[in-house]
């Protein structure tokens, strides 16, 4: 999709659709319990409603969105259970995976995460960047990280984890465009990485994490009984 909204000729219509609802739904622009109504969408977004209905359905797998008989397809709601267990969950799965992408780094990999967090700070930083495309670069960056581990059931699983809990990041306000205190642990995290330090990487990383759930609870007015490793 390009700035603009308009489709890129290297994007199907489904591609962009999938992803302009994905985003559109973890951004909060369509609200939790909103009913997701494919005709008005295609109007508003100037697409065609059949790749709208593809992804609704894709959407609904993923448990994005909640498909009933009789009012169709609605956002899924924020819960805070929910987001407990899906940091809970992260907290077990995504240092253990730093450790193995660690564990097999070289220069080239190095080379990636150095890109992948400059992109990110060049968006974060930036005014005119839009949310989409900063949490997208966000996403990239961590993505970075993992890039070597081997097993692709976990990165799997991280991916789901982690996309779903960026409606509970970007829904409390907990990302803040040019926050110096997140570029701040980013670049920790990045730095440590570069180093080879896998422990002290894999506790930067749980760190981060666990940040990101007490500011979410903390934003919502809610007591923080946040997961424990």
């Amino acid at each position: 999709m390009t700035h603009d909204g308009s489709i890129s000729p290297l994007t199907t219509r489904a591609q962009w659709a999938d992803r302009r609802l994905r985003l559109a739904i973890l951004t909060g622009e369509i609200a939790p319990g909103t009913r997701i109504r494919p005709g008005d969408l295609a109007r508003e977004w100037d697409v065609s409603a059949t790749p709208l209905r593809e992804a609704i359905h894709r959407l609904a797998a993923d448990g994005l969105l909640v498909e009933s008989p009789h009012r169709g397809a609605t956002v899924a709601p924020l819960d805070r259970g929910d987001m407990l267990e899906l940091y809970e969950l992260r907290l077990l799965v995504e240092p253990r995976a730093l450790e193995k992408s660690l564990d097999a780094t070289d220069e080239s990999h190095r080379e990636q995460m150095r890109r992948a967090h400059d992109a990110w700070a060049a968006a974060d930083s930036s005014p005119d960047t839009d949310p989409l495309t900063r949490e997208e670069a966000h996403q990239r960056f961590h993505r970075s990280l993992l890039a070597r581990c081997p097993s692709r059931r976990m990165l799997a699983q991280i991916d789901a984890y982690s996309e779903h809990s960026t409606r509970y990041r970007l829904a409390a306000g907990s990302v803040q465009p040019g926050d110096a205190r997140g570029r701040k642990e980013h670049r920790r995290l990045l730095d440590l990485c570069l180093a080879g330090d896998v422990g002290a990487a894999a506790d930067a990383l749980r760190d981060h994490l666990m940040l990101t759930v007490n500011t979410v609870l903390e934003r919502e007015g809610l007591q923080s009984d946040a997961p424990t490793t």
